[in-house]
């Protein structure tokens, strides 16, 4: 267990170097904000987030052993699958194997897919400053409530009731409901050049508000710190448990499922113009192409698993720790004295 709870804190303390490189060449390769100064912002509040969690995780390196940290099979595969989509629009950010004329460091994906009589296409930029582009971000935001220690720390405290435990549990599920929207719409509609349509750019905006829910969740984490465990597993009933963990399950599997749609819409249309015109390199490479996209997956894949076993390992030694307190207080209870 401590060597995982070191390597855990170790990958934490170092996620701020490659964020922080990254808004570097940003900031390089785009100095001008007047344009279009969605990236380099939201980079540096990302590095922000980042290095306040490595510091707060440094200072108090016990929290990563906290019950607080723990997560079950939805939630880890949730996470995992928005990671994972998350690493597939990055890929296509930076237009690898491809030419999509668009320019990362502004949050440009390049010619948006003609729709139906249009003859000059739109530019496929995230973070437009529109309504609906902060909406998506809400949306990815929305999985701040898969953290117990928001239960325990905002919601419970603000709330003060049982139900709101329920009713914010509930709420983490909506962080799906955008990309399965978006991926049956743009599906249908832009199929045959799915890796040119709005696809890009809204899922993006989901993804950066999923990030931003992702560290501001493990920075309330690791500031309450603390052996208290999630407040939903203590207040709410077993059957309310088994209900709100189902839910969260059902939506991590269509969550993946939206994860293996995109894979398969992407490695098809990799190499197809905004026009629907294939180029010279359509039919060279796409199954490496398909696979590279498939890679994604595994990762979401593996960054579940480990953070089940992760936390099984924390329900073992959990379980050993209440027993053995078990049979101190047994043994104290002979004597007539109290064990603390």
């Amino acid at each position: 267990m401590p060597a995982l709870g070191i390597s855990y804190r170790l990958c934490m303390m170092a996620m701020p170097f490659p964020i922080l490189a990254l808004t570097i060449a940003t900031f390089v390769d785009s100095p001008d904000l007047r344009g279009y100064p969605a990236a380099p912002i939201l980079l540096v509040l990302i590095t922000l987030l980042s290095v306040a969690t490595a510091l707060t995780i440094k200072a108090k390196p016990e929290v990563v052993k906290s019950p607080i940290y723990q997560c079950d099979k939805g939630t880890a595969l949730l996470m995992g699958c928005a990671g994972g989509v998350c690493i597939m629009l990055l890929f296509r950010l930076f237009g690898f194997f491809g030419d999509f004329g668009g320019r990362a460091s502004e949050l440009n994906f390049g010619p948006k897919s003609l729709k139906h009589g249009e003859t000059e296409p739109e530019e496929n930029i995230a973070f437009s400053f529109s309504f609906n582009s902060f909406g998506h971000c809400f949306q990815g935001a929305s999985a701040i409530f898969l953290f117990a220690a928001v239960h325990r720390d905002l919601i419970l405290p603000i709330l003060k009731r049982p139900e709101g435990l329920v009713v914010a549990d509930l709420l983490a599920n909506s962080m799906i409901v955008y990309p399965v929207y978006n991926i049956v719409k743009r599906g249908i509609k832009a199929g045959s050049t799915f890796s040119t349509s709005s696809f890009c750019n809204n899922a993006s905006e989901w993804g950066v508000g999923f990030i931003f829910a992702l560290y501001t969740g493990f920075l309330i984490s690791a500031i309450g710190g603390g052996a208290t465990a999630d407040p939903r597993k203590t207040i709410l009933s077993p059957q309310t448990q088994k209900l709100l963990s189902s839910c969260r399950i059902v939506s991590g599997v269509l969550l993946m499922l939206t994860s293996i749609a995109a894979a398969v819409l992407f490695g098809h249309s990799w190499h197809v113009k905004y026009d629907g015109h294939h180029t010279e390199d359509s039919d060279d490479d796409q199954g490496l192409i398909f696979l590279f996209l498939i890679l994604p997956l595994v990762v979401a894949l593996a960054l579940t698993l480990y953070l089940r076993k992760r936390d099984l390992i924390h329900d073992e030694d959990h379980k050993c720790a209440e027993a053995a307190n078990e049979m101190g207080k047994v043994g104290g209870g002979g004597g007539g004295q109290e064990v603390i």
